[in-house]
């Protein structure tokens, strides 16, 4: 007798991006990307994966904003981080629009983790009026109606770790919130 085994095939991890095309549908404007640790980690192609992307949509003709709210791992994002940090200093997050056809202009919001996060503008056509986002609601709501909650271990120290003051800061927002006794 023949014994057959099967074992299941994983299925490729899809992770969610915006793509804002023309008025006809036609052509990609403008690409949103949220960084994840996949797109950020080096070794299992994922970080690959997006820099050819990133890349693409540079010389493709296409904005892309960039947004980059880990605190861990390489910077990837397409402003380099010496011109990043030259323009704005130390940050924990920071979000980055390139403009299309200007691959290597850039516009660059970087981000304290004390801050709110910001209104930032989404460029599209030329002569099309850029579109604000305000990304504090939106993550907001992606937190109160995602099961974040129930999956964050607060109770376990951040890598990187935070300084004391950062510390104390997040340690009063999750009493508040009953998260940490």
């Amino acid at each position: 007798m023949l014994a057959v085994a099967s074992a299941p095939v994983a299925e490729p991890w899809e992770e969610p991006y915006l793509e804002i095309y023309s008025d006809r549908g036609e052509r990609l404007v403008t690409a949103v990307e949220v960084l994840s640790l996949s797109k950020k980690k080096a070794g299992d192609g994922g970080r690959t994966s997006y820099q050819q992307k990133q890349g693409e949509f540079r010389l493709g003709g296409v904005n892309l904003v960039e947004i980059d709210l880990l605190r861990s791992g390489p910077h990837t994002t397409a402003v380099p981080l010496a011109q990043l940090q030259k323009l704005t200093g130390e940050f924990d997050y920071h979000v980055s629009v390139t403009v299309a056809g200007s691959p290597t202009r850039y516009f660059a919001r970087p981000i304290k983790l004390k801050e709110r996060l910001p209104i930032i503008q989404v460029p599209l056509d030329p002569g099309v009026p850029l579109v604000r986002i305000d990304l504090q609601p939106l993550l907001d709501r992606a937190y109160d109606t995602g099961r974040y909650r129930q999956l964050a271990r607060y109770s376990r120290p951040c890598d990187p770790p935070l300084t004391p003051e950062q510390q104390a800061w997040a340690e009063s927002i999750l009493r508040a919130k009953g998260l940490i006794p």
